[in-house]
């Protein structure tokens, strides 16, 4: 995981790289420019396509002045391999629309603005499909991106929007988000990429009733956030449904692991909030913590899970309340480097092997490393808990 995670964080800089060096390129600005279109054209007033346009050798389209519209009516911008398609540099309230854009280094670019929509375009078959770079109060919406190393790429931006896009068939991510804050990924889909959505190195991001299904490696993950949120999304068919790591203050939120791998894994994270989430028929575990603390994990639900319901493995602090883990093969698992973690008015039912397995030594309850108050078990083939004591039928 450590090695997948150093690859992703390292995706990101590749892209700030990229990024920088396309919006230092200098562009002479012209006195007027046509609505008729062509390859290279630095564009200052509004522009409306009446055919395909391309192959471009190099740029498509420059705009570098505000309330301007672009409208390509469903046709065509290509590319023969590098340069932007859509470069929107240093504009406020600029429109991209109905384009189709394949064949370049970036299909749209949106870097320094402000107020910029990009609705109902689709971008294949580039390095990254849609960029935004540094730019304020702006939404992508409505669009496509497939067949592109990357999807949908948000970097070093505030207040942005990516809502009811679909990204499919992308070599490493349906949608990322680097240095990130205050931004919103809502109802969006990402399916058949290696990673679905990816946010790293942000702060107050909102993942929210987003789905990922058959990704190869991760639904969503949140790595090096702050006080971020991922709420009532879906994940399917994927590696790992949900991943959190080295995370403070995030919080997960009413979400759907569903025959994935493994459904949520929080790692080396803190302070963080795991609520009413369900996780259901995954190969391993439903939950997995591991060198986490301080946090809290309550009224969960995980059932027929491979593994365990819930599994934790150097975790320790953390509050562990009324979850429930039915028809799994363990219900609740504590390795032995775990303590001090709270379990209480948790329900482990009909399991195959125990309710209950603590493999720690201390002084805590039945001679564990971690208290346990008033738990509940019954049906659980192995028996309700070794050791004997962490729990109990409840009338």
């Amino acid at each position: 995981m450590k090695e997948g995670r150093a690859r992703r964080l390292w995706a990101g800089v590749m892209v700030l790289g990229l990024v920088a060096s396309m919006f230092l390129t200098g562009v002479s600005r012209p006195a007027s420019a046509t609505t008729l279109p062509s390859c290279g054209m630095v564009v200052t007033t509004s522009v409306t396509f009446k055919a395909d346009l391309g192959p471009c050798d190099g740029n498509g389209l420059m705009v570098v002045s505000d309330n301007v519209v672009i409208d390509c009516k469903r046709h065509a911008l290509t590319g023969s391999g590098s340069g932007t398609g859509f470069n929107l540099t240093q504009v406020d309230k600029v429109t991209l629309k109905n384009c189709l854009v394949s064949g370049f280094s970036y299909g749209v670019a949106v870097g320094l603005s402000s107020n910029v929509t990009v609705k109902g375009v689709t971008a294949s078959n580039n390095v990254v499909g849609f960029l935004m770079d540094r730019t304020t109060h702006s939404t992508f919406k409505g669009d496509a991106a497939r067949n592109n190393y990357n999807g949908f790429v948000l970097s070093s931006s505030s207040s942005t929007t990516m809502k009811a896009n679909t990204a499919s068939h992308n070599q490493f991510a349906g949608f990322q988000a680097t240095f990130a804050t205050n931004s919103t990924l809502k109802g969006n889909f990402a399916k058949d990429n290696y990673n679905g959505f990816v946010v790293s190195l942000s702060s107050s991001t909102t993942l929210k009733g987003n789905s990922a299904s058959r990704n190869n490696f991760l639904g969503f993950e949140l790595d090096s956030t702050q006080n971020s949120t991922v709420r009532e999304n879906f994940a399917r068919n994927n590696g790992y449904g949900f991943y959190v790591t080295s995370s403070t203050g995030d919080t997960v939120k009413g979400n759907l692991a569903k025959d994935n791998y493994n459904g949520f894994g929080i790692w080396y994270s803190t302070l963080m909030t795991v609520l009413r989430n369900t996780a259901q028929n995954n190969n391993y575990s439903g939950f997995e913590v591991e060198y986490s603390y301080n946090s809290s994990i309550t009224r969960n639900t995980a059932k027929n899970n491979g593994y365990a319901g819930f599994s934790m493995w150097g975790a320790a602090g953390n509050l562990v309340k009324s979850n429930t883990a039915n028809r799994n093969s363990n219900g609740f698992v504590l390795g032995t480097d775990s303590s001090g973690n709270q379990l209480s008015a948790n329900a482990a039912d009909v399991n195959s092997m125990f309710g209950y397995s603590d493999y720690t030594s201390g002084s805590q309850t039945s001679g564990t490393a971690n208290p346990y108050a008033t738990n509940e078990c019954q049906g659980n083939l192995a028996g309700c808990s070794s050791p004997s004591g962490l729990g109990a039928p409840q009338p």
